[in-house]
C-alpha cells in the first residue's frame, strides 16, 4: 500500500468527521483513527507524522500523555483532499 493512499485516506476520514461549521473543530480521537483505517499502527503514525510536516492536520497533545491524542483537519489539508476529489 501507497504512503499517498494511505495519506488520503487519513485525510478522507478527517473530512468525513469535520463538523459543517468552519468555525467549530472537529478532532478525532487517536483510538478512533486506529480502528477506522486499516494499516498498521506505525503506518498510520508515519503517515500522521508526515501529513502534519506538510500542514494538512494537527496533532494535538493529550494533558497526561506525551503522545498525541487526537487529529484535526486543517484548511490546507480541506483543499488537498478537495483537488484530489476533483481529479486535479
Amino acid at each position: 500500500m501507497t504512503l499517498k493512499k494511505i495519506h488520503l485516506d487519513i485525510l478522507q476520514l478527517l473530512l468525513d468527521n469535520t463538523l459543517q461549521d468552519p468555525y467549530d473543530t472537529g478532532n478525532v480521537s487517536r483510538k478512533i483513527l486506529f480502528k477506522s483505517v486499516n494499516y498498521k499502527p506505525r503506518q498510520i503514525k508515519k503517515a500522521c507524522t508526515e501529513l502534519e510536516t506538510r500542514g494538512l492536520v494537527q496533532l494535538h497533545t493529550g494533558f497526561y500523555k506525551n503522545e498525541w491524542m487526537s487529529i484535526s483537519l486543517t484548511d490546507q489539508g480541506i483543499t488537498i483532499i478537495e483537488l484530489d476529489e476533483d481529479g486535479v
